[in-house]
Formats: C-alpha cells, sequence, structure tokens
C-alpha cells in the first residue's frame, strides 16, 4: 500500500512540473499589449536565429508532454516534452548558432531558457526528459545531462529594440552543435504577453520551444 501511494505521488509530481520556476511580480506583470512595443522591437515571444551573417526570425512549436514509466514503475517515472514531426522545419548550416531573446528583468537570464537537443523517435516526434521520479524518493526537474547544450548569455549593447520591462539578450552557443534535432526552451509561462497581430494571450501554463537542426 505505500508503494502504491509512493507511485501516485510520483505521477502527481510529473504532471504538475514544470519549468524552472521564477515570479513576473514586481515588473508589472510583463503584460505587453503592443502599445509598449516599438515597431521594430523584438517581441517577447520572438526570437532570432543567426546562421553565420544571416539573421532569420524563429518560428516556434507548441510543445506536447507524455509520461512513462520504467520498469511497470518500479523504476519511477519520466515526462517529455513532445514535438511532432521528426524534423525542425527551420535548418541552419552553423555548427555554433547564436541567438537574441527578450527576456524580462525579473528572472536571471540563463534560468529563463535551456538549449536543448531531443531524440528522434520512430513515431514521428522529437522528445527530451523534463523531470523524473524514484521509485523510492527522489525527483529531478528540468532538461538534464548531456541533453542540455552548453550556452554563454551576454546583454546585448543595443536595448533600443527591447520591450518595458524586458531586456534583450545574445545567448551564444559555446560548443559546435553536432547534427542533430533542437530546440531553445523558453520558460515564459509566467509572462502574459500579448503577441503582435494577435486577440489572444499565451496560454500561462505553456512554455515556448523554437526548434530547429542541424544536417550532416
Amino acid at each position: 500500500m505505500a508503494r502504491y501511494f509512493q507511485r501516485l505521488a510520483a505521477i502527481a509530481f510529473l504532471i504538475a512540473t514544470v519549468a524552472p520556476a521564477w515570479s513576473a511580480e514586481g515588473t508589472n506583470q510583463n503584460v505587453i499589449d503592443g502599445t509598449g512595443l516599438a515597431p521594430t522591437a523584438l517581441n517577447p515571444v520572438e526570437a532570432i536565429i543567426a546562421d553565420g551573417n544571416q539573421e532569420m526570425p524563429m518560428r516556434f512549436i507548441a510543445p506536447k508532454t507524455r509520461i512513462q514509466a520504467r520498469a511497470l514503475g518500479i523504476g519511477g517515472y519520466a515526462k517529455y516534452m513532445v514535438l511532432g514531426g521528426s524534423r525542425a522545419m527551420q535548418r541552419v548550416a552553423n555548427t555554433q548558432p547564436t541567438f537574441l531573446l527578450s527576456i524580462p528583468d525579473t528572472p536571471q537570464p540563463k534560468n529563463y531558457y535551456t538549449l536543448a537537443s531531443f531524440a528522434v523517435r520512430p513515431n514521428n516526434t522529437r522528445e527530451v526528459v523534463i523531470a523524473s521520479t524514484a521509485n523510492f524518493g527522489g525527483y529531478s526537474a528540468g532538461v538534464t545531462g548531456d541533453r542540455v547544450m552548453p550556452t554563454s548569455v551576454e546583454r546585448l549593447a543595443d536595448q533600443s529594440n527591447a520591450p518595458n520591462g524586458f531586456t534583450i539578450y545574445k545567448i551564444s552557443t559555446t560548443k559546435p552543435l553536432a547534427p542533430g534535432e533542437y530546440a531553445l526552451i523558453v520558460y515564459n509561462s509566467p509572462v502574459k504577453t500579448r503577441v503582435l497581430g494577435s486577440s489572444g494571450f499565451f496560454a500561462p501554463s505553456m512554455d515556448t520551444c523554437f526548434d530547429f537542426g542541424i544536417d550532416r
């Protein structure tokens, strides 16, 4: 019976697990309704990738999740972030791309994103573990291990295109990326951001993935 409740607790943890948390308090909820953005501002729900000398806007993809038992639950459970399709639409030739991202002033920049390597599955999806539990306690959240690609982050000198309450950062890969499928996971679920040209808001529980691939 005790083991049964341990398993229930583990599953409940995975269901409730989200990206590393930070608070949007103290920044007027970071609500951007279009009026606070200059025409050339880098929208907080956009990212730019630099492939060599060419800068290109990235298209986000809405991730899904799945939970899988390990060894019928004896080995614990794992929660996966799942992207549809075996290949990202956006392909880059440079093995060390850089990114531009508007980050709220509240969190530390490196807590706001993860550059992750995704595994391609036979069912035409890409996925990465975002949380796991052990059978007899022990929990971990977030992408870990060799699925996290090392990056450096620096404040952009020119902040003229930064929305109110945000700072534009340059994210650089510090090692060449091997051919494969990747995504810049942005933990922007606490940010209530109105999309330019749209009448809706991002769902508060939704983080954003900007996926891309590197070919051989």
